[in-house]
């Protein structure tokens, strides 16, 4: 594919081919035409004559060989087009011309993607390119951008050395073959749609295909394609769904949560009555035929006496194209579950109201910003608000907390931990009185993880609160009285008891004294009654002194409570180190430093009785506004969580006195131990200073 020729040229090289042989012959007998006899000159003359006839033959077949090509190429409807390596426009046939309404040496040197795709480069998808780059035949669909879809391939063009001459794009418009499938496949969208349709027509057409057997074969195959993508798609769901004919008979199911009709029984088309409800004739009254009736659609609740689960029915009619019921579809769901379930979630409801309404603590629901959106009837009593109406028109953030307890604290407690536990704090109600809440509550989250609302409860522990009141305010003047009874009997012990046994004592030294000449013996025994005397003189000093210290008053408490350290070290053999810190200038309620003494004596009695202690640590620091009283010993520790749960059988009530002093001190107190490992109390109370002006009242001194 060259392009035309000139008919002319032949001619000429036709001569020049002649000339070439002639000298040719003449080389080849050594002579020069001017050497060669006329008889030689007239045959060698002859003989290129018949050449150049041959010649101007082969050229004139050669000709029409090339205008055949060229012709059929030009007859062809695809795109013919011949490039060179660099993809330049070496040819192209008359389709490929007329494509683009330009002449065939227009197109000559031009670049494809130039001409047909308006690019200044080739396509990414090129098949010209990529069979140029891969050896290989290469072909693509595409569009262009005057909406044309195309076909075109690649080819390599060789010589008969194999060497690459150029490359060949063939090219089919098949804008119409798209189209078509287009169309096709749009069709056959709309003819999914009209199944259902398609199904009443060949049911009508079935009666006039009958003579025409060939014809009602294809139909019947297009109905069992059908029928299997109808089939394919009833098992798709997941609720049973059947098509039945106006016998009463099952034209198609997916049999779904059916599992008790076996499958024989689901063999040809059965009549539904048998097969879902064993029964030998239609039901009375049967929805399937009140449907084929009256054309609408019918929808119902049925119990299956086989096995017992409820189900929705739904039943559609289908028309033909006159208006004909010509079928029903049912579509029919176990609703046992979820009815079971509603009745047990209106059950829960029913409890909910019951316990809601009827509860003696309060139930809310609240925005954040303070909105009351539900609270029960005692929530409302207990505010003393007459109905919801009223309290709803309070703003929690404005109203009902009392200053002391702020609702932002409130929120950001709650919304970062999601949740408040037995909160105690103060409401205000609508007479403006103040009540003690305990609130329990929860921060209610929607899919992203926002608060919508907070639910919760609260109860009023007012009552609650007064008694533990008075229940600390009798404790502690328990605990006074204690105090003063001991002062008296201390009091008593050393005054009275200890002064007529140390009287006694005295008259037995002097009896002692006068029989030791005489009465020896009587000496003897006089002597070991003033012993013993004397050892119950001490017993009831040390009882008078450990009931109440006698230096508490005079010398304060750290010094007593040092003194009491060297007592105790001094009568168990267990080195007890006493540190205090910031007391100096502070001026203790007598409670305050009594209670600090107790504290510190049943600990150092507890670690005498239980610890098997070697070595002892007293702190007492004052850090206002608190007093912190640390004992600690390396003893044989213990299970402090075990302790704890065998305290209520055990009767030991060190520890536990402690504990309560200190809780009716409110104070803290933190005990940690291990075994093997000793013990370490902490004791955390307030600081309670003597009132200025005031003197100490020690009840009955």
């Amino acid at each position: 594919m060259t392009g035309e020729k000139d008919p002319g040229s032949g001619k000429t090289a036709a001569a020049q081919t002649l000339r070439k042989q002639a000298e040719a012959k003449v080389a080849a007998g050594n002579k020069s035409f001017t050497d060669m006899s006329a008889s030689e000159m007239s045959n060698l003359i002859q003989e290129l004559r018949i050449h150049q006839v041959e010649l101007e033959i082969q050229n004139e077949e050669l000709r029409k060989n090339e205008q055949e090509k060229i012709a059929i190429l030009d007859s062809l409807v695809e795109l013919v087009v011949y490039q060179d390596r660099e993809m330049k426009i070496l040819w192209a046939n008359r389709a490929a011309c007329e494509s683009v309404r330009m002449k065939r040496e227009d197109l000559l040197g031009q670049y494809c993607h130039e001409v047909w795709a308006d690019r200044k480069s080739p396509c990414e998808d090129c098949p010209v390119r990529k069979a140029h780059d891969t050896k290989q035949p290469q072909q693509v669909e595409k569009m262009t951008p005057d909406g044309r879809w195309w076909y075109i391939q690649g080819h390599q063009v060789r010589d008969h050395n194999g060497h690459v001459m150029g490359t060949t794009e063939i090219t089919l418009d098949i804008t119409d073959r798209k189209r078509t499938e287009e169309a096709l496949c749009k069709a056959k969208d709309e003819l999914e749609i009209k199944v259902e349709e398609r199904i009443a027509e060949l049911v009508e057409t079935n009666e006039k295909l009958r003579q025409e057997i060939e014809e009602r074969k294809r139909v019947e195959k297009d109905l069992h394609e059908t029928k299997s993508l109808l089939s394919n798609t009833f098992n798709a769901l997941q609720d049973l769904v059947l098509v039945i004919d106006k016998d009463l008979r099952v034209r198609m199911s997916n049999w779904k949560d059916h599992d008790y009709i076996s499958e024989k029984d689901r063999q040809g088309y059965p009549y539904c009555y048998e097969v879902f409800v064993n029964r030998k004739k239609p039901c009375s009254p049967c929805h399937a035929m009140e449907v084929f009736a009256t054309g609408e659609i019918k929808q119902l609740e049925s119990t299956n006496p086989i096995d017992g689960k409820i189900r929705d029915i739904r039943v559609f009619p289908m028309f033909d194209d006159k208006g004909n019921v010509v079928a029903v579809i049912e579509h029919i769901r176990d609703i046992t579950e979820r009815l079971r379930m509603q009745e047990a979630l209106q059950e829960s409801e029913r409890r909910f109201k019951s316990i809601f309404e009827n509860a003696p603590i309060g139930f809310y629901r609240t925005t954040p910003d303070g909105r009351i959106l539900d609270a029960n009837p005692a929530l409302i009593q207990m505010l003393g608000y007459s109905c919801f109406e009223e309290l709803a028109a309070v703003n929690l953030e404005t109203h009902a907390y009392h200053p002391q307890y702020s609702r932002h604290q409130f929120r950001e407690r709650i919304e970062r931990d999601g949740v408040i536990k037995g909160m105690e704090l103060l409401w205000r109600k609508l007479d403006d009185t103040l009540v003690y809440m305990r609130e329990n509550a929860i921060a209610v989250r929607d899919e992203n993880g926002t608060v919508v609302c907070y639910e919760g409860t609260i109860e009023d522990i007012t009552d609650q609160k007064q008694t533990a009141v008075q229940i600390q305010t009798l404790t502690h003047q328990l605990m006074q009285a204690q105090e003063s009874e001991r002062q008296i009997i201390s009091r008593e012990l050393h005054d009275t008891v200890a002064q007529e046994l140390s009287a006694a004592k005295m008259e037995f030294d002097l009896i002692y004294n006068e029989l030791l000449n005489n009465c020896p013996l009587e000496a003897q025994r006089i002597k070991g009654a003033v012993g013993t005397l004397q050892k119950s003189i001490l017993g009831v000093r040390n009882m008078a002194y450990d009931l109440r210290p006698p230096g508490l008053e005079k010398l304060g408490l750290v010094e007593t409570v040092y003194r009491f350290c060297e007592d105790f070290t001094q009568m168990w053999g267990v080195p007890v180190d006493f540190q205090s810190a910031g007391l100096k200038n502070l001026n203790l309620d007598y409670g305050n430093q009594i209670n600090l003494y107790r504290l510190v004596q049943e600990g150092l009695t507890n670690i005498r009785k239980h610890a098997a202690a070697s070595r002892v640590t007293v702190k007492l620091t004052a850090a206002f506004p608190n007093i912190v009283l640390r004992i600690e010993d390396n003893g044989r520790g213990f299970d402090v969580q075990k302790r704890a749960a065998a305290a209520g059988q055990e009767k030991r009530m060190g520890l536990r006195s402690m504990q309560e002093r200190v809780k009716l001190l409110n104070g803290q107190m933190k005990l940690q131990s291990k075994p093997g490992r000793g013990t370490k109390v902490s004791i955390k109370l307030p600081i309670v200073e003597k009132k200025s002006g005031a003197q100490e009242n020690h009840l009955n001194r």
